[in-house]
């Protein structure tokens, strides 16, 4: 078996899934040639690495760590993190202004209001004048 061929069927010997007749040629080829070994030995160590990495989990205290840092920034209500932002200058601005308009159109409207149920001065003198009781009929 040549060395090329011995390359191409490493990954496929590592795995287990190569013929039973190649696996033997491959067998024979390994311990004889010394940069196939060494590129055998290469490629199983990236493999190893790899499963590693997958199965490593965070240390206790840098898994504390990083559930802090999360209930610290997603944790909170939506109204707490809406506070925690800064509001610009012109949208401070724009609320005063919109806020001074409800007012002053509220006081203005409350004045109509007031106007249109006041009495005039000979209304208010009719009303009196209706609603004294003659001595005449005064049981006391």
């Amino acid at each position: 078996m040549d060395c090329e061929r011995v390359e191409d069927a490493l990954t496929a010997y590592y795995f287990g899934t190569c013929e039973a007749d190649e696996r033997s040629l491959l067998e024979a080829h390994l311990p004889a040639c010394r940069s196939c070994l060494s590129s055998f030995m290469q490629l199983k160590r990236e493999f190893e690495a790899a499963e590693d990495a997958r199965r490593e989990v965070p240390r206790p205290a840098a898994r504390a760590r990083l559930h802090a840092a999360y209930q610290h920034e997603f944790g909170r209500s939506p109204l707490r993190r809406l506070m925690r932002r800064p509001v610009p200058l012109y949208q401070g601005l724009a609320a005063g202004v919109v806020l001074s308009f409800v007012v002053t159109l509220g006081a203005r409207l409350w004045q109509q209001h007031d106007h249109r149920n006041a009495l005039t001065p000979r209304e208010s003198a009719r009303i009196d004048t209706a609603l004294q009781v003659p001595h005449s009929l005064n049981i006391y």
